[in-house]
Order: structure tokens, then sequence, then C-alpha cells
């Protein structure tokens, strides 16, 4: 049996996105160094989730700089790196998570379904939602594992869970950026709802907040 190590990027975010850029490049790093086999962001690192960042100007695609210097690290560092930012799209904006091999290659792209739009103050109210759930299978050098990836709210519906169940997925991975703190009652039963996932869907899940 293989061992397949998963590093959760607990960090903070800078105030610009070439600081976010520089801290995630040096976090990764660290987390080779530490023998991961994938390096895991929390939601929108390349804004910090920032409301007043993700909008249609800061948008980028797979071709931005943002993600090629990503992608590069991967393959140099022969790491996996789940990355997260604002994706340009036709429809408008997407809050996206890009899963990048050890070699270097996109093998799974996914935008979040459940968005946060909590009129007035909503966080995303530009953004797009995604339209579905999927599932790649990871070559970590040691073996393979069947990824599947919801991104913060996606995860308080068991419906997507089910679903990535249901495409094969082994282990989901989770973006996150909301309070988790066990000493509130909002924070418990969303930790609690997040353990439930694995538990009814028989997956192993994994979250950065």
């Amino acid at each position: 049996m293989t061992t397949f190590n998963i590093a959760l990027l607990q960090i903070s975010p800078t105030s610009s996105i070439d600081g976010n850029l520089a801290k995630g490049i040096d976090y990764c790093r660290q987390a080779k160094a530490m023998n991961a086999d994938l390096a895991l962001f929390p939601e929108a690192w390349q804004v910090g989730y920032a409301p007043e960042l993700m909008n249609i100007e800061n948008a980028i695609d797979n071709s931005n700089p943002f993600v090629a210097k990503h992608m590069q690290l991967a393959k140099e560092l022969q790491m996996a790196i789940a990355v997260t930012f604002i994706k340009k799209d036709s429809g408008g904006p997407k809050n996206c998570l890009l899963v990048i091999d050890r070699h270097g290659k996109i093998i799974l792209e996914y935008a979040k379904v459940h968005i946060c739009d909590f009129k007035p103050d909503g966080m995303e109210q530009e953004l797009t939602a995604g339209e579905k759930f999927s599932v790649a299978e990871l070559d970590y050098g040691a073996g393979t594992v069947k990824l599947g990836a919801m991104i913060c709210m996606d995860r308080e519906f068991c419906e997507s869970a089910r679903t990535l169940s249901l495409n094969g997925a082994e282990l989901v991975i989770v973006p996150n950026s909301c309070p988790l703190a066990t000493d509130d009652m909002l924070g418990d039963a969303r930790l609690a709802g997040f353990r439930a996932i694995g538990y009814q869907e028989l997956l192993g899940v994994a979250m950065t907040n």
C-alpha cells in the first residue's frame, strides 16, 4: 500500500495578487520539502478571497502567468498543485480550481457550482456558477488516486459529494474560505457536515480554509 500526502496550505493572503503568487510558490516549496504529493490552496487564492477583487477585471485564463508559473513549479518540484483563482469565461468570471499534476499538466478543472450570493452583501455577485462535478485520475508517482473537487459552499449540499462518488472519486479536495471555528454552533455544524461527507459517501475528504 502506498501513502498519498496532502499539504493543506493554511495560509493568509497578502495585500496583492503578486504577493499571493510569491507567497504561494514559497509554501509549495515548503510542502515539497515535507514530502507532499499534492499542495492544496484555499479558495480564490489569486485574489485572497477579497470581495472587491473577485470580479471580471481580475479574471484570468489558463495561459496567464499566474497559472503558467504554477504549472512550471509543479513540474520542477514533481508535485501536484491544486491552485485557485478567478477564471475568465465567456459566460462570466468563475471561482475556479485547477489540479496540475507532477508533470505540469492540468488534469482537472472545476468551477464552483454553488455560488454564495447573500444579498445585499454577497461576496460573489459578479461570478458565474459552474455546471458540473468532474473526477480525474492523478498519478503521483507511487500510485494513482481518483480526485474530485468542491469549493466552499458546494460541501453544504449532499448532492455534490454524491455526484462525485458516483463518478468514481476516492478523494475530494475542497478549497474553502469561511468561518470554521469549533467554538461556535455554525462552525461546529460545518465541520460535522464535512466529516459526514466522507462517512456517507465512503470518500476521503481534505479541506484547506
